[in-house]
């Protein structure tokens, strides 16, 4: 494995910080869903509420531990323009509405060809003449 420059170094840490950050929301609404509803709503034994706070605990550590495997599983593959089982990523089409507007694509290139030239008379920074 080659050495890593301080941008990779510093992009793993942001997702890093990413995927822990959202992988604690996710855990805290998943344990909200799950205990809410019949903690909340049912009036339970000593037995029952242990046994809905467990369930609900359990599933939100699932939770926390599945969004930072996930962010984290993807986050390689993004990166580099590679999927996971090492093929490249194909490459990006020109959306439609570029093609109609002439807007250059993600690379810079206009699909039609080049800039259309200003209007016939006027420079581009010459001030519109008032009427």
């Amino acid at each position: 494995m080659g050495r890593r420059t301080q941008a990779e170094r510093d992009a793993m840490t942001v997702e890093t910080g990413f995927a822990l950050v959202t992988a604690a929301v996710l855990a805290g609404l998943t344990f909200a869903a799950v205990s809410a509803p019949a903690l909340l709503l049912l009036d339970l034994g000593g037995a029952a509420r242990t046994a809905v706070l467990s369930v609900a605990v359990t599933t939100a550590a699932v939770a926390f531990v599945a969004r930072v495997v996930h962010v984290l599983w993807r986050f390689p593959s993004r990166q580099r323009g590679h999927r996971l089982d090492g093929t490249p990523d194909p490459p990006r089409r020109t959306a439609p509405h570029q093609l109609l507007s002439g807007r250059p694509d993600v690379h810079g290139v206009r699909p039609n060809g080049p800039a259309p030239p200003p209007p016939a008379g006027r420079t581009p920074h010459a001030p519109r003449p008032s009427g």
